[in-house]
């Protein structure tokens, strides 16, 4: 029984040690909307942060550990329509970033190829229709 109760104390100081590194800050529009979400661990950014346009549509979602953007990130028209995705590791944007125009279809205005460094190598251009405009910098080989 002694090892249970000293078990439990153990893990509720653990958790409580876990918790208190662990702050959500929320910030307001002087209007009083929600103007972000942000999550915080050791009072880096760590989880995800939600931004909000004032009329309370989401404006960008990121995910970020230890203070840097890592993974997905999504950013949306006021209207909620998609407007672009990147994907991130260690604070550089890699991998293949797409644009979106605002319409009721979801249309690629262009993909931007990022290399390890977070530099855009290579642009891919497109009309309002989905048709191939022009291409811009270095072809992609075998990079991904």
């Amino acid at each position: 029984m002694k090892y249970c109760s000293t078990l439990f104390f153990v893990l509720i100081v653990l958790f409580s040690c876990d918790q208190e590194n662990e702050t959500v800050k929320t910030e307001y529009y002087s209007t009083k909307e929600v103007k972000f979400i942000k999550h915080y661990k050791d009072k880096l950014l760590d989880g995800e942060a939600i931004w909000f346009y004032q009329s309370g549509s989401i404006k960008e979602k990121t995910l970020f550990r230890k203070g840097k953007a890592e993974g997905h990130t999504y950013s949306f028209y006021p209207n909620g329509r998609l407007e672009s995705y990147r994907y991130f590791t260690d604070d550089k944007e890699v991998g293949i970033g797409l644009d979106y125009y605002n319409h009721y279809r979801t249309r690629v205005k262009f993909m931007l190829y990022f290399n390890n460094s977070g530099h855009i190598y290579y642009k891919r251009n497109f009309d309002e229709n989905g048709k191939f405009l022009s291409d811009e910098g270095k072809k992609p080989g075998n990079q991904f």
